[in-house]
């Protein structure tokens, strides 16, 4: 019995046993650090985290396109990036809840998209912050996020349409695909990576009075070393089968024909130099074409709330709208029997009827997608 309370003792004044980290002390802020360094710091936790497996490395670049100026021929004096709008703030200054919420409300008045980016970047700073700097909470959980105040994100409204696809003709005209992808994204509701990722041998155009119809099987993303084609949708979405209207059907039957001769894997939608068009280079364009009008506020995901939006409406039947989208929950909704060019039947989305009202009226003089 002695002998184990030697032992006991022994034990007990060895202190600690918990692992230490190769005395690695993790990093501490105060009140009085640049928001800069707490940046930085942000991301060099996310770069390990990419090591670790535990977000991809896509995430990372994004957050630090939203973070930092980026440099360059292509870089802009008037892009919203958090470097430039706090970078020189002392942590302090913008650890206030108050001001982190006029900030974000100011941003999404002219970019509703980079502000729920930046919402989605400070939630995940202040919530490390907790544990290595001076907050005992994060002072981000009273603001609510941009995305889901109702705002920009929404249908747009018939004029706003119109006047949205004269913008489209009109500007950037050096842009040969502008007017197809606007057409395209009004006409399916896809997201504009899904658009991008279309390639000629998921598209079957028929021939006569029958409707296309779209493989949606893939999504553009960004990676280490450029924008990629993957073989998946966002989320890990189904693959669908998308009936398209017969106006967009005409549309793609000319598109194809100014293609000439190119490969079935070749993408729809190509910059001029036949590449794939990144949704970066597609962001761009948009913003080109809406800056200093009315409708600088909107976004590609209007255009999917769009599409959406008339479905529900003018079938009064919800779920239909969500099989247009490619939703899961609505996967046996509004199909029909499509028989596809290798003799196998698939179950295609068919909201055609509601879909033909969606075209521009102007496309009705014949506007050549080549001219325009």
């Amino acid at each position: 019995m002695e002998d184990w309370e030697q032992r006991f003792e022994v034990n007990r004044n060895k202190g600690s046993v918990r692992k230490r980290r190769n005395g690695v002390a993790q990093k501490r802020f105060t009140t009085e650090d640049k928001m800069i360094d707490v940046f930085d710091w942000f991301i060099d936790v996310c770069e390990r985290r990419v090591v670790k497996g535990e977000i991809k490395r896509q995430t990372v670049d994004t957050y630090k396109r939203m973070i930092y100026v980026s440099e360059g021929p292509r870089s802009k004096d008037d892009a919203i990036r958090l470097e430039t709008e706090m970078g020189g703030l002392t942590l302090g200054e913008v650890g206030d809840s108050g001001y982190l919420a006029d900030y974000l409300d100011d941003i999404a008045v002219v970019a509703p998209g980079i502000a729920h980016q930046h919402y989605s970047i400070l939630s995940g700073i202040f919530k490390r912050l907790v544990l290595n700097g001076p907050f005992k909470y994060s002072p981000m959980l009273p603001v609510s996020n941009p995305s889901a105040r109702g705002g920009q994100q929404r249908a747009l409204r018939l004029a706003e349409r119109e006047a949205l696809y004269d913008l489209f003709t009109a500007r950037a005209r050096w842009t040969k695909y502008r007017v197809m992808l606007l057409l395209l994204l009004l006409g399916t509701g896809l997201r504009i990576g899904e658009a991008l990722a279309l390639r000629w041998m998921d598209v079957d155009l028929r021939a006569g009075d029958e409707c296309a119809v779209i493989h949606v099987c893939g999504t553009v993303v960004k990676g280490v070393h450029g924008s990629f084609r993957q073989e998946k949708r966002k989320n890990n979405g189904r693959f669908y089968y998308l009936t398209l209207p017969m106006w967009l059907t005409v549309e793609l039957r000319e598109w194809r024909r100014l293609a000439g001769d190119v490969e079935e894997t070749a993408h729809v939608l190509v910059s001029k130099r036949g590449c794939l068009v990144s949704t970066a280079a597609a962001d761009q364009l948009l913003q080109k074409v809406v800056r200093g009008t009315a409708l600088e506020w909107v976004q590609y995901g209007n255009l999917r709330d769009t599409a959406a939006t008339h479905v529900a409406g003018k079938t009064n039947d919800p779920l239909r709208a969500s099989a247009q989208l490619g939703h899961k929950e609505a996967s046996t909704i509004a199909t029909v029997h499509y028989i596809d060019p290798e003799g196998y039947t698939r179950p295609a989305v068919d909201n055609v009827v509601a879909m033909e009202s969606l075209r521009p009226s102007k496309r009705e003089q014949s506007v050549s997608l080549e001219a325009a």
